[in-house]
């Protein structure tokens, strides 16, 4: 569906007379690539796509002999991806931190005051408030959660004001865990009739952060 006129054919294979089997994984990692043109430093990369599969005929000793006639293919993959892509954010300044929105300056130049919601009043349908003196918040006003919030979110890693530009260059952490696998059966009746059951199971885990500051990247 993510091309127009897109058409795959995916076929799996039989069992065969003999059993056989084969390992494989397909590995990329920063440590081999080169940092971004752009970037600071390189970007986590750690990806590993690994399986094996086995065929061979269905044989229970004494029972049954399924060569020639009935045959089996088992295959297990698994896709792991662990990588964090830079990106550039706004995060709160050190002032801001600490109440102090004094530099809030939009691009035009005009600072956004921050007004006092204990001093609403209203009035005719209409509500108005004083502002904070010096936009600044009084550190006793700050809610323990915010505080909780802030101790979390990383330090700016520039003086930039985050009203006008990017304060903060970080990396953004993506987790995708993907296991499959899939059985196969064939039956031969004759040399014009065969049949056969195909079982496919894939389970996608994944964990993104989108434009949300994370102090390093996770393991």
């Amino acid at each position: 569906g993510r091309s127009n006129g897109g058409v795959m054919n995916i076929v799996t294979k039989s069992g065969t007379n003999k059993l056989h089997g084969s390992l494989y994984e397909f590995v990329r990692n920063d440590m081999w690539d080169a940092a971004g043109y752009f970037d600071l430093t390189k970007s986590k990369l750690r990806r590993n796509q690994f399986g094996s599969t086995v065929t061979g005929p269905v044989y229970l000793p004494k029972i049954y002999d399924g060569r020639n006639r009935t045959f089996f293919f088992f295959a297990y993959e698994r896709f792991s991806l662990r990588s964090a892509a830079q990106q550039l954010m706004r995060v709160p300044t050190m002032a801001m931190r600490q109440g102090d929105f004094s530099g809030l300056i939009n691009n035009a130049g005009v600072l956004q005051q921050l007004y006092d919601p204990n001093t609403t009043q209203s009035r005719d349908n209409n509500y108005s408030r004083l502002p904070f003196s010096n936009n600044q918040i009084p550190a006793g006003r700050i809610s323990p959660l915010a505080k909780t919030l802030l101790a979390a979110t990383p330090t700016p890693t520039s003086a930039d004001n985050p009203m006008v530009n990017f304060n903060l260059t970080g990396q953004n952490p993506t987790t995708q865990t993907v296991p499959n696998y899939t059985v196969r059966l064939d039956h031969v009746f004759n040399e014009k009739n065969r049949v056969f059951y195909r079982f496919t199971d894939i389970r996608q885990q994944q964990q993104a952060l989108r434009n949300y500051p994370v102090a390093s990247p996770a393991n």
